[in-house]
């Protein structure tokens, strides 16, 4: 997830809907400056030269909520080196001496660049830490590693105490159902393709493997109940990543896009320049809004309940726990997850499965190729997505995103098709 302010959105949303209106974009006129090559080089320079300062002081003087931001810049670079990896373990060390911010950017470095040297100060954190959302993490990072699972599973007895302890729902919770044995069938495909979740609106499904990063698959259905077609008869699809840059469990804060149904409310340009100019197709989780805009007037209730989720599901996926992801995150805390491009540098990426696209911070993202000597943008999946999205002509509906199986390469859409020519 990225940094959103909500008067921006606001003003956003009633801008580029005067100016769109529901027509193409035009990715000839799609530039920023944020992808040119010297930009670029000096932003990477100017990162390089503050996490070195904010490093050489004393603990005491550091100004650890710079020091996280810088610490999240970074991170999204996938840089590591040994002389960071001496000051993240010193950090790690004096754990009860730093502020919030700081501990979820640390989290998300030892994720990233997780190794062994990382698992004694791990396992002090999870000893002596009692909030649920850094146990949770420091658990799942131990889980990375055959010791740390050891030595974790010998202490559930703690994790399961604290549940008990807090009569509510919470991110331990989960940990423990996800890291329990034992995995429920996926329901029919071909039931959740033919499920009218709401008449008249358009759906979009995002099929992604387990394995997150590998790229998955997004598809439309028209609010008529057909599935969006290109001019040769083709289906319409375009590949998009599920992936958080920490490749942490959905629970977690900036984890991997939880699986479930989101309500698509409109879209809007953020003013987030790594994004870029490109439109966003605007989503929102349940919790996130009140009820009766989640479900687009449907539901006139004030407070959320299971009951009303999980009747929008097709009755043969209601009792299927992932599906159920979105929801959850939403009753934890996890907001702003939207589809969205990326003006991120892409050589950041080489050499990983999901080159060319970028990791997020639990966001889907789509492709997108910029000059770094114009600023202009060459090739633009996201732009498909949101030309297809506006070619409904109806601009509320919902988002499915679901995981179809466990292979380790990209969804394509062989994967897929046959389902949907059933469903068609």
């Amino acid at each position: 997830m990225k940094i959103y302010y909500t008067k921006i959105i606001l003003f956003s949303l009633i801008f580029v809907s005067a100016v769109y209106s529901q027509k193409q974009v035009d990715i000839s006129k799609l530039r920023t400056n944020y992808v040119l090559k010297e930009n670029v080089e000096k932003r990477k320079l100017k990162l390089n030269e503050q996490i070195n300062f904010l490093f050489s002081q004393s603990f005491n003087k550091v100004d650890q909520t710079q020091l996280a931001r810088q610490l999240y810049d970074l991170n999204i670079t996938y840089t590591s080196s040994d002389s960071l990896d001496v000051n993240i373990l010193h950090l790690l060390n004096n754990w009860h001496s730093l502020k919030s911010k700081l501990k979820y950017a640390l989290f998300e470095y030892v994720s990233i660049n997780f190794e062994d040297k990382f698992i004694s100060p791990l396992k002090n954190i999870f000893n002596y830490e009692s909030n649920p959302a850094f146990l949770a993490q420091a658990a799942a990072l131990l889980y990375k590693n055959d010791t740390g699972k050891i030595f974790i599973d010998e202490r559930i007895t703690k994790i399961d105490s604290q549940i008990n302890r807090e009569n509510s729902v919470n991110v331990l919770r989960f940990f423990r159902e996800e890291s329990a044995d034992g995995i429920q069938k996926l329901p029919p495909i071909r039931d959740l393709l033919n499920h009218d979740f709401q008449k008249g609106k358009t759906i979009i499904y995002s099929f992604q493997r387990k394995n997150r990063i590998y790229p998955g698959l997004t598809v439309i259905k028209n609010p008529n109940g057909k599935f969006l077609r290109n001019k040769d008869s083709s289906l319409f699809s375009i590949p998009q990543l599920a992936y958080s840059v920490s490749n942490m469990p959905w629970f977690i804060t900036n984890g991997n896009t939880p699986q479930g149904i989101y309500s698509i409310v409109g879209w809007y340009i953020t003013p987030t320049k790594s994004i870029g100019p490109t439109p966003i197709i605007l989503t929102r989780i349940p919790y996130e809004k009140p009820p009766n805009i989640f479900f687009h007037g449907g539901n006139e209730q004030n407070s959320w309940n299971m009951a009303d989720y999980k009747n929008l599901l097709p009755k043969t996926w209601r009792e299927y726990s992932p599906i159920y992801q979105s929801y959850y995150a939403g009753m934890i805390g996890r907001r702003l997850i939207v589809m969205h491009g990326s003006a991120d540098d892409l050589s950041d990426y080489e050499g990983k499965p999901f080159y060319p696209l970028s990791p997020t911070r639990g966001c889907l993202s789509s492709k997108e190729i910029w000059s770094d000597t114009t600023g202009e943008c060459l090739e633009s999946d996201q732009v498909k997505l949101v030309n297809a999205f506006f070619s409904t002509k109806q601009l509320k509906g919902f988002l499915v995103v679901v995981e179809i199986d466990d292979k380790e390469e990209p969804v394509i859409i062989k994967d897929v098709e046959q389902f949907i020519n059933q469903a068609d």
